[in-house]
């Protein structure tokens, strides 16, 4: 009966990483992700010895120069009569400059235009993203990379949000994979040897170590990426 039991146990954990994976099989994305965020000009710091213009616009105020990437991470195209709304950046502060910086593939026809409703806002026309294509966009405003907003409307994308690994995306069903891997290969073990509450306690205690391992990863990437994000956006030149 014990083994039986335990037989049952074992079928039933390891079909929940097949079912997790067919859950997550067809994924439609669109993120963001800052990867620069650059102080060139601190104003009260050089008052009255240098001036900085833009054009023919003189700057009176600190100015950030971000570089903002835009990705189908997703493994489905996010089509152009996909968009309900065009892909919207808008910040805080002045935008004094936005151009395309480069885009993959390089043939991507990205088309940026200034919104003639909204100051300081900048809109991306509607385009074909397949998989892994990505564009990045060149600013020059004075707010750093906390006071810049993105939005839009795409079917099938809940919202447009910043990018993160896929481990990190996913940690909790890596973990709860990787728990059920520790619980099965526990059970395997201890079948026929010891009784099933021994059996059954001893596994539990395997899958908590294997799913703590992964959140405790997930809480180190997190402290890695916002110390090394606060050291970079108070750098200047």
């Amino acid at each position: 009966m014990e083994i039986a039991l335990s037989i049952i146990a074992i079928i039933v954990t390891a079909t929940v990483p097949l079912w997790i994976y067919l859950r997550s099989k067809t994924k439609k994305s669109l993120s963001y992700s800052i990867t620069s965020s650059t102080l060139l000009a601190k104003t009260e710091e050089v008052k009255g010895s240098l001036r900085l213009f833009v054009g023919d616009e003189e700057v009176i105020t600190d100015i950030y120069l971000i570089l903002l990437n835009f990705k189908n991470d997703g493994n489905v195209p996010v089509r152009q009569e996909d968009f309900s709304k065009d892909l919207t950046i808008s910040t805080d502060g002045v935008l004094y400059l936005v151009e395309l910086k480069g885009s993959e593939p390089k043939d991507l026809p990205v088309e940026l235009y200034e919104s003639e409703e909204e100051f300081d806002t900048v809109s991306v026309k509607p385009l074909l993203l397949n998989k892994e294509d990505e564009f990045t966009v060149k600013m020059l405003c004075t707010s750093d990379e906390k006071g810049v907003h993105i939005s839009g409307r795409i079917a099938g994308v809940k919202d447009i949000v910043e990018y993160r690994p896929p481990l990190y995306e996913n940690h909790e069903k890596v973990a709860l994979i990787i728990g059920t891997v520790f619980f099965v290969g526990t059970m395997s073990l201890m079948i026929g040897t010891y009784t099933i509450t021994e059996t059954l306690f001893t596994s539990f205690v395997s899958f908590l170590g294997g799913f703590g391992g992964i959140t405790t990863l997930k809480a180190l990437y997190d402290f890695i990426i916002n110390t090394y994000k606060s050291s970079k956006t108070e750098s200047t030149l």
